[in-house]
């Protein structure tokens, strides 16, 4: 059974998965958000790295949508979040040789969610990529 917790700054990380991952270069992608202001400075940050059943179910409960998906992002306060990551989604997307650059790639997304971005439009979508790429980037320096 590989499930773990683990707490690096401000970010707690629940794997309820047998998949194993490398938490590092998300505490990486999370400090480095805060450094480009994205998060407040004490933002508190919970993943849970998740199964597809209840990934769907989350899903269903707060947006109405009956199906998986990659990630989902739950403010709770101005300097609290949640995020929950479906590994099994990820894996069947990218399969485990491309498994770490997509969790990592979700997870920034997650975390410009929480900071106030969106995609609902052109320009906002354009925006949000802009800065996912800038904190993966300046996370591998």
């Amino acid at each position: 059974m590989l499930k773990s917790k683990m707490e690096i700054m401000g970010l707690n990380i629940d794997n309820q998965t047998e998949v194993k991952a490398d938490f590092l270069p998300l505490a990486a992608i999370y400090e480095r958000a805060i450094m480009a202001k994205i998060l407040p400075e004490d933002y508190a940050l919970e993943l849970c790295l998740c199964g597809a059943e209840f990934i769907r179910q989350h899903n269903k409960v707060f947006r109405g949508l009956d199906q998986k998906t990659d990630v989902l992002s739950f403010e709770m306060s101005s300097s609290s979040g949640s995020l929950l990551i479906c590994l099994e989604y990820l894996l069947s997307r990218s399969g485990k040789d491309g498994l770490a650059e997509d969790l990592q790639a979700v997870f920034a997304h997650g975390i410009c969610h929480l900071g106030g971005c969106d995609h609902l439009t052109k320009e906002q979508t354009a925006q949000m990529k802009a800065k996912e790429n800038a904190i993966l980037q300046a996370a591998q320096k």
